[in-house]
């Protein structure tokens, strides 16, 4: 809601000025790189994780824009290092309407079927 009102930069503003920090970093690759290089120097290791609700309406020109997100993480988290770790949301990649009929289907197979 707040992206939406008050758009990415003032409310990423808002979340790293108040009590953001402690559960969320790295609105961009560079700063989550360097969170995470922060956190390893106190011998802390750190994940990347990416989550994005699902999508309105199917947008193929969103879902590469998040695949190259996702690979240009990937390759920053584990580049010259030994190890990486990054969550995914796979359902950042489907619409709500295909979510909630998987939900839906996996009511019916829990409930009836099994």
């Amino acid at each position: 809601m707040m992206y939406k009102v008050f758009g990415i930069k003032f409310t990423n503003f808002l979340v790293n000025r108040t009590a953001g920090e402690v559960f969320t970093s790295g609105e961009t690759i560079r700063s989550l790189i360097l969170d995470i290089a922060e956190l390893s120097k106190r011998n802390i290791r750190g994940v990347g994780n990416y989550v994005a609700e699902g999508l309105h309406k199917m947008d193929d020109k969103l879902i590469q824009v998040t695949v190259k997100d996702l690979t240009d993480s990937i390759i920053a988290i584990t580049e010259g290092k030994e190890e990486g770790h990054l969550a995914i949301k796979l359902t950042a990649m489907i619409t709500i309407d295909v979510m909630t009929r998987l939900s839906k289907a996996q009511q019916v197979l829990l409930e009836d079927v099994m």
